[in-house]
C-alpha cells in the first residue's frame, strides 16, 4: 500500500480528516439516503416490503454488516418482512436498526408516534424485538427534540412509543430515574459499563446498551451539541453510530446555526453513498428535498 512518510496507515487517503473532501461512504449514512429513496418513490405510506425493494435494488450486498446482510440474504431467497429479520439473524436485537432510522425523526419533526412508527416499518427489515424499539425510540426521540424545550421531555416522550413490557423500556426507566435523584455523567457511564461489558462482542453492539448510552448524553448535556457528540463517542460500545445519533438529536434541539463551525467547515458539504442514483448529493440539496419530503407526510 502507498502510504506518505511517516503515515502508518491510510485507506485511499479519505480517512483522516486533513485529507478528506467530501463525507465518504458509510453504512450509516447510506441508510439515512436510502430512507430519503424511499419516502420519494413510496411515499409516507410505505411499507416493510418497500424498504425491502429499495435495499436490494438500490444498496449494494457487500455495503451490508451484521442484521442487515443477513436479512438481505433472507431477501434474495424471497423471505419478507418481518420474517426477514428475524430468520437465522443473530444480530436481529443489534444496534443496526436504532442507526437507519434518523431520516424519519427529522421529516416527521414533532410527531413522534408518527416517526416511531415509520421507524417500525424499516426496523422489521432487519430487527425484531429491542433491535425494532430502539429504532422507534430513536426515532421519536429526534421528532420530540425538535419541539419540546427539555431533554428529559425528549426521553420521556420517545418513550411512549415503545413497549412498557419491553427490556429496553426498564433500562431505560431505570436510567431516566437515576438521573432525576441527581446521579452525574459520570455515574450514569458507570451504570452502563457495570451491566454491559464493552468488550463481549455482544454487548458492544447490543441496542439496549447504546441506546442507554445516548439517553445519557441527551440528559446530560442534550442542549450542548459539542459535548453531547463528544461524550457519546468517548463512552465507548458502538461509538461512531452513538455519536451520530446524538448528533442528529442534538443538531435537531439546536438548531444548523448553533453547531459549532468546527464540525461543519473542515469537509466540503457533500455526502457520498453507496445507493443508486443517490452516490453524491450535496448538503444543501438533499435539505431541500428532504424538507419536500416532509411536506407531503399525511396528519
Amino acid at each position: 500500500m502507498d502510504t506518505d512518510p511517516g503515515t502508518a496507515y491510510d485507506r485511499q487517503k479519505i480517512c483522516w480528516i486533513n485529507n478528506m473532501d467530501t463525507y465518504p461512504v458509510d453504512d450509516d449514512m447510506n441508510y439515512t439516503v436510502l430512507s430519503l429513496r424511499v419516502l420519494e418513490r413510496a411515499g409516507s405510506g410505505f411499507t416493510s416490503e418497500d424498504v425491502a425493494e429499495s435495499w436490494l435494488f438500490g444498496l449494494p450486498a457487500f455495503h451490508t454488516c451484521t442484521a442487515e446482510r443477513v436479512a438481505y440474504r433472507n431477501l434474495m431467497h424471497g423471505v419478507l418482512p418481518p420474517e426477514s429479520g428475524r430468520l437465522a439473524n443473530p444480530f436481529r436485537e443489534w444496534i443496526g436498526a436504532q442507526i437507519r432510522v434518523d431520516f424519519y425523526g427529522y421529516i416527521a419533526a414533532g410527531n413522534p408516534a408518527l416517526a416511531a412508527d415509520m421507524a417500525c416499518r424499516d426496523a422489521v427489515v432487519a430487527q425484531s424485538k429491542n433491535g425494532v424499539y430502539a429504532a422507534m425510540y430513536t426515532a421519536a426521540l429526534i421528532a420530540s427534540a425538535a419541539v419540546l424545550p427539555r431533554p428529559c421531555e425528549w426521553v420521556e416522550e420517545a418513550m411512549k412509543q415503545i413497549p412498557l413490557k419491553s427490556r429496553l423500556y426498564h433500562e431505560l426507566s431505570l436510567l431516566l430515574s437515576q438521573w432525576r435523584d441527581g446521579a452525574s455523567w459520570e455515574a450514569l457511564e458507570e451504570a452502563i459499563h457495570g451491566k454491559y461489558k464493552e468488550e463481549d462482542h455482544f454487548d458492544w453492539c447490543l441496542a439496549i446498551p447504546n441506546a442507554l448510552i445516548v439517553t445519557a448524553c441527551v440528559l446530560c448535556f442534550g442542549q450542548d451539541y459539542s459535548e453531547a457528540v463528544i461524550h457519546a463517542v468517548l463512552t465507548g460500545f458502538d461509538t461512531d453510530c452513538n455519536g451520530a445519533t446524538v448528533g442528529s438529536i442534538a443538531g435537531i434541539a439546536c438548531g444548523a446555526d448553533k453547531i459549532p463551525d468546527k464540525w461543519k467547515t473542515p469537509v466540503q458539504q457533500i455526502i457520498c453513498s453507496s445507493v443508486n442514483s443517490y452516490t453524491r448529493i450535496p448538503v444543501e440539496k438533499i435539505v431541500k428535498r428532504t424538507i419536500a419530503v416532509s411536506r407531503t407526510l399525511r396528519p
